[in-house]
C-alpha cells in the first residue's frame, strides 16, 4: 500500500471479515466512494 500511496494512488481495505454481512458491506463502499467523489 505504500508503494501505491507513494505512485499517487488511493486504496481502500475490505478485510475479509467485513464481507459476511452484505448489507454493511454496501454501507461502507457506498461511504467510500462518496468520499472519493466529493474529493475529486
Amino acid at each position: 500500500m505504500r508503494k501505491l500511496r507513494e505512485s499517487g494512488w488511493e486504496s481502500f481495505v475490505v478485510w475479509e471479515c467485513e464481507t459476511s454481512d452484505s448489507q454493511k458491506l454496501k454501507e461502507k463502499l457506498t461511504r467510500m466512494f462518496s468520499i472519493v467523489k466529493s474529493v475529486r
